[in-house]
């Protein structure tokens, strides 16, 4: 079997190098951020809604950024928004994003990604892979989701149940953490028992095995599952095209990109919930969820997750019916109310993120995760520079010695200029962390420490973007 799929993989990045041969040159388009999360959130939604100037901006953007993080994304995507839509887009897409190499002679990560993002934006959507993982994950806390599977159909129910078995063996929790891991023998355990049990063909294998690789979550692993499912439904999937309309651009963003899945967004989403006490009742009766995270999955429901183009039928409707508000934890009656209510609030929550955008606010949290740092007042020059340090003696009292305090910590004291020298020598230090992180080699070398040193090259790129630009973030 493992040649008959390498075969296949090869087949595949084969296909691709020949297809690309009259490729047009990718397009030079780029987002205004440096945040890897926003560029994700661009891109992914970009695709679902089938913006072609916003997808391909943030591939670049994301490339420039981390080029690892966005092959590894892609393959998510092919997955988790495309599902069966077209399986050989899908194995085009792993092929690619798991060999570097092959990727540099076929002209290079930009040519080669924006081949395959013209082909996803041609295709319709299929979120079903999805939606069975929201509905498993849904189920450990919402209680409500509970209830809605008893009355599922035996199909539905039987497909839901070998999801949550399959990923009960397969993932494991992260302490301190919201996701869970893929444990990779077992991942392989299943699909090899799948394969064994006929309902995963030799040609699909490895595509699922190395997509499970490359895109370390679960959602390949689901595919097989769904792929027998949706067969012995014996439905014909049609395509459901829905109106989106313009989306609006807040410096250079898409609005329907910055949402709770980023920290800027979340940043948002925190302050809309603080001043709305109707939003705020509606989900105080969220089960196992906290509210901020429940708002979140309510935007996604009304703006993030809406795709332009849709493979549709009957059993897909049934997962998406049941997958719809499952995260938030909410019971129906209440779901409809707040998703009218959140649909209702989108010209507010923009509102919000333009002015979270013109006051600087967004950039400096989503490079640090914190509020930018606060100025501190200037002392006046009465009280600064030409203030003499008080004589201490007869007369001086509690004054004197209140004053004699302030000249210890005054901005141009001795004491205080000479620590900020000493501040300013060991920045200086530091300022080349190549070097530092080069001295610090075998477990701190380039292949284990590609996380460390993408965030210093953000954070680095981010302090030299020019100043005109850094006002519209």
């Amino acid at each position: 079997m493992a040649k008959t799929d390498l075969t296949r993989l090869n087949e595949c990045r084969e296909a691709l190098e020949l297809a690309m041969v009259h490729a047009s040159p990718a397009p030079t388009l780029a987002l205004g951020t440096h945040d890897p999360f926003l560029a994700i959130s661009v891109l992914q939604k970009a695709l679902r809604r089938a913006d072609s100037y916003q997808a391909h901006a943030a591939a670049n953007t994301l490339l420039a950024i981390d080029r690892t993080r966005f092959w590894r994304r892609l393959a998510v995507i092919a997955f988790e928004d495309f599902g069966l839509s077209d399986i050989a887009v899908t194995a085009e897409i792993v092929a690619a994003a798991s060999d570097h190499r092959w990727r540099q002679r076929a002209g290079g990560d930009p040519v080669v990604a924006h081949h395959l993002i013209d082909k996803l934006l041609r295709l319709p959507c299929d979120r079903s892979l999805d939606h069975l993982y929201s509905i498993a994950q849904g189920a450990r806390t919402n209680p409500f989701l509970l209830q809605s599977l008893e009355d599922a159909s035996p199909q539905l129910r039987l497909l839901l149940d070998r999801v949550r078995a399959v990923l009960a063996q397969c993932e494991r929790p992260v302490p301190g953490k919201s996701f869970r891991s893929v444990q990779p023998r077992p991942a392989d355990a299943a699909l090899t028992a799948m394969a064994q049990e006929g309902i995963l063909q030799p040609a699909l294998f490895e595509i699922c095995r190395q997509g499970r690789q490359t895109s370390q979550c679960a959602l390949p692993i689901l595919l097989p599952l769904f792929n027998a499912a949706s067969k012995a439904a014996s439905h014909q999937a049609g395509i459901a095209t829905v109106a989106l309309g313009s989306a609006r651009t807040i410096a250079g963003i898409p609005s329907y990109a910055i949402g709770g899945h980023t920290t800027s967004g979340r940043a948002v989403l925190a302050s809309v919930l603080r001043t709305d006490r109707t939003l705020q009742s509606l989900l105080r009766t969220a089960k196992g969820t906290k509210p901020l995270d429940a708002f979140a999955s309510l935007l996604f429901l009304v703006e993030g997750g809406r795709s332009a183009r849709e493979l549709d039928d009957p059993f897909r409707a049934d997962i998406r019916r049941m997958a719809q508000g499952c995260l938030t934890g909410l019971a129906p009656a209440t779901l409809q109310d707040a998703v009218r209510h959140v649909e209702a609030l989108l010209p507010q929550v923009d509102r919000t993120r333009e002015r979270l955008f013109s006051a600087r606010t967004i950039g400096a949290r989503a490079l640090t995760g914190r509020p930018p740092a606060r100025k501190t007042a200037a002392i006046p020059k009465a009280l600064g520079e030409n203030r003499r340090a008080p004589a201490s003696g007869r007369g001086a009292g509690t004054q004197s010695a209140q004053s004699a305090a302030f000249w210890q910590d005054a901005p141009t004291s001795p004491k205080v200029v000479n620590s900020r020298v000493k501040s300013r020598q060991h920045a200086a230090s530091l300022c080349d962390w190549r070097a530092r992180l080069g001295a610090m080699d075998g477990a701190y070398a380039d292949n284990t420490i590609r996380s460390y040193r993408a965030d210093f090259a953000i954070f680095e790129a981010w302090c030299q973007w020019p100043e005109p630009h850094l006002s519209s973030v």
